[in-house]
């Protein structure tokens, strides 16, 4: 192949245009950056080769913080939204969970013409073949290296990560080694202390490094009604980690992303974000080929450039059922499940609620069903020994569920259209390798789909993904400056996950270039932060699905409030427009102002008022009552208490129902704040980027391999490392003070 050079020259490259590569370009985009971005296909932009649908338990709260943020993905799931769901309303509001099916077409040309028309940023129908440096002699620099230093115990520590060497990073000690496994368990609430990349209640500013206590919550007196200037700046937040200067060096060289036909495009960064692109195989029964999601192609060659690298890559699978027409199905005859009576929006910008245009229907398996999987079972791909990667636990095959799960009489299975402009219909809950003719008796087995035709067969595919916890918080390689992963190539599953860490990386990629602090959302912050602090720091054996049950902080990182806790860090990014921020600080002062109306209006008995209550299934009162106190009631509304509540402002849905969540979850809030407060400390507490753990007498020997491995930041993240047990971390913490002495 002949290369030449690209005229063009850009800041950074993003290679893959599915959910994380959209967000990477778009943040890097708008935050200045001159921006190209690759796809295999430009048909392929932001596609939904599996499930048609956003949100979810866990993932919706992905959504509305990536919004939060000024991500993209909520915008266009209400645009393109067919149906809505919240999820888990007969539970408390902290697992509330938005769920949209969505019309995949429509959100592709939505994302791509979003991506043509933004400006700095180039859209280019390319493989990528090759990641090199610009200067391939130029000796691997720290991604962190750099001259900011931090001040601790009075001694002054610098804050750059000690990058592994070539050949360790060609074969790193992996953090979920086989003594430990890091099985992608949700994490119960007592399970781990806080903590993520860069304590959150501790700022580095300037030069020296100066260290910065802030107050808890970190918000501006305009946020919680306390006057203030709508337009002003936020103060510094929370999740705006600490590593000034030292994330902004060591990257003058640069990149050369190489394409298929030769040419060479110069960069100062670049995010993988390959998808299940990367040496795609796609399995069906016995026949296997090279290919990727939906009918592309692979990407074939990046994988050798990017081992010569010294980036550790590994083996996973997922996979994807049958699309059948909807003239051969019989959804009159299973159940029909239609959208809520009021779709509630992604985006904390839409002021218009989608609408529900699609019904959604419901069947089950059979033993029938069972029948057939279990006498094909060693015909299937993933049962045959074809397939060596390694599946989603919380998204298994048809054929896993049925021999897993031997009891079990039935498995539901979803019937979801695919938009609105075409007949297909998508079978959530089959998915499978089994061959062609043994899914087609399979799916007949099924109550109404009896007579159904496929237009696309199931299939399973494996592709290459690596090890994240090569990665910084910031998702920077950690031996690699300037070089980025994002979405399912750093080991996770689904759209959500994809696009929430893409526009971290875009995010940090554009921030490193121009000088500034970068972004490391932490775990009592965001599940953001939670999805990236559990990749970097216990790493993943299977593809990580996000779930509320992972976070130990469900009661404060709630959907509802994602714009309080992330919208003044996107501002002070820069991606929140005036106008935004305006129409933000204005919700929150009138959240405050009803929360204070609310705990001080009190409603004198009444017969109308007992009897509602009595109606409503609660005790009535006898003496004056305020209005809060019937609020903590499960049973009690806002809206029910109407006509008793002569004082009551017109407020938008979202300001009163925030005032009520405050109140109804008080306690528990106080207490799980308290929690948050406790667990800080360790993150405050940081290790030296330099510190020998074989001079740390007492360590057993895998918590010393894990700890160099990891390299973590502080206290905090090291006492979640797999393999590191309490007693491991109050040697270090000895350790810490006997240097100080």
């Amino acid at each position: 192949m002949r290369r030449y050079d690209n005229p063009e020259s850009y800041d950074v490259a993003v290679i893959g245009a599915g959910h994380a590569g959209i967000e990477a370009a778009l943040a890097a985009a708008r935050l200045g950056m001159r921006v190209v971005i690759f796809a295999v296909n430009l048909d392929s932009v932001g596609n939904m080769p599996c499930n048609p649908s956003i949100g979810g338990t866990g993932k919706g709260h992905l959504v509305r913080e990536l919004d939060a943020l000024g991500g993209e993905m909520g915008r266009a799931a209400d645009e393109t939204s067919i149906q809505t769901r919240m999820l888990n309303r007969g539970k408390g509001a902290a697992v509330y969970s938005l769920r949209a099916q969505i019309d995949r077409r429509a959100y592709q040309e939505r994302m791509k013409r979003v991506l043509e028309r933004t400006p700095g940023l180039d859209v280019r129908q390319a493989e990528v073949v090759a990641v090199e440096r610009a200067d391939a002699s130029e000796s691997l620099p720290c991604a962190m290296g750099g001259g900011l230093t931090a001040r601790s115990g009075g001694k002054t520590e610098g804050l750059c990560i000690n990058a592994p060497s070539r050949k360790e990073a060609d074969n790193p000690s992996v953090a979920c080694g086989d003594s430990s496994p890091c099985t992608g368990e949700p994490r119960t609430g007592d399970a781990r202390p806080y903590g993520a990349g860069e304590p959150d209640n501790v700022i580095l500013s300037g030069a020296d490094g100066v260290r910065e206590a802030e107050g808890s919550p970190a918000f501006s007196g305009a946020l919680h009604g306390e006057g203030g200037s709508s337009s002003a700046l936020p103060p510094r937040n929370d999740g705006l980690s600490a590593c000034g200067d030292a994330c902004s060096d060591g990257n003058a060289a640069g990149w050369r992303v190489v394409t298929r036909l030769g040419a060479a495009y110069s960069c100062k960064a670049v995010v993988v974000a390959t998808g299940t692109f990367l040496s795609g195989r796609i399995f069906v029964g016995d026949v296997s080929y090279e290919g990727g999601p939906d009918g592309m192609f692979a990407a074939a060659s990046l994988s050798e450039s990017l081992r010569a690298l010294g980036v550790p890559l590994r083996r996973f699978k997922t996979g994807t059922p049958c699309r059948v027409h909807r003239a051969s199905v019989a959804l009159d005859e299973v159940e029909r499940q239609s959208g809520d009576e009021r779709p509630e929006p992604f985006s904390f910008e839409t002021r218009s609620a989608p609408r529900n245009l699609a019904d959604c229907y419901i069947t089950y398996t059979n033993e029938e069903t069972h029948r057939i999987i279990r006498e094909n079972i060693n015909r299937s791909a993933l049962y045959g020994g074809q397939i060596t990667g390694v599946g989603p636990r919380y998204c298994p095959s048809i054929e896993d569920k049925v021999t897993r799960f031997p009891d079990r009489e039935r498995h539901q299975l979803f019937i979801e259209p695919m938009g609105l402009n075409t007949e297909e219909l998508y079978l959530q809950g089959m998915s499978t390798s089994l061959p062609e003719e043994v899914q087609i008796g399979m799916v007949r087995s099924v109550r109404g789909l009896e007579n159904a035709v496929f237009t696309r067969t199931a299939y399973a595919i494996e592709y290459d993904c690596v090890d994240p916890t090569a990665l910084l918080p910031t998702l920077e390689f950690r031996a690699l400056a300037g070089l980025y992963g994002a979405g399912q190539f750093n080991g996770t599953s689904g759209y959500e996950e994809a696009a929430a860490q893409g526009f971290v990386a875009g995010v940090n990629a554009a921030l490193k270039l121009k000088g500034e602090d970068p972004l490391v959302l932490t775990r009592d912050g965001s599940y953001i932060g939670t999805l990236i602090d559990d990749l970097v720091t216990c790493g993943t054996n299977e593809p990580y699905r996000m779930m509320t049950s992972r976070s130990e902080y469900r009661l404060t990182l709630r959907q509802d409030n994602a714009d309080e806790r992330l919208t003044p860090i996107g501002r002070r990014i820069g991606l929140i427009s005036d106008e935004r921020w305006a129409d933000f600080n204005e919700k929150y002062s009138l959240v405050a102002a009803e929360e204070k109306r609310l705990k001080k209006a009190v409603l004198p008995p009444s017969e109308a008022l007992n009897a509602l209550l009595e109606e409503l299934g609660t005790t009535p009162v006898s003496t004056g009552v305020k209005l809060a106190e019937l609020l903590k009631r499960p049973e009690v509304d806002y809206e029910a208490l109407a006509e008793f509540d002569s004082g009551r402002p017109e407020l938008r849905r979202e300001v009163w129902e925030e005032a009520v969540i405050r109140i109804r979850y008080e306690g528990y809030i106080a207490r799980q704040n308290a929690q948050i407060a406790e667990a800080k400390r360790a993150e405050a507490t940081l290790l030296p980027p330099d510190i020998d753990y074989d001079d740390v007498y007492g360590l057993r020997i895998e918590a010393r391999a894990k700890l160099k491995a990891i390299r973590p930041l502080n206290v905090g993240q090291a006492s979640r490392i797999p393999g590191v047990n309490p007693a491991d971390v109050e040697i270090l913490l000895i350790y810490l003070r006997k240097k100080r002495q």
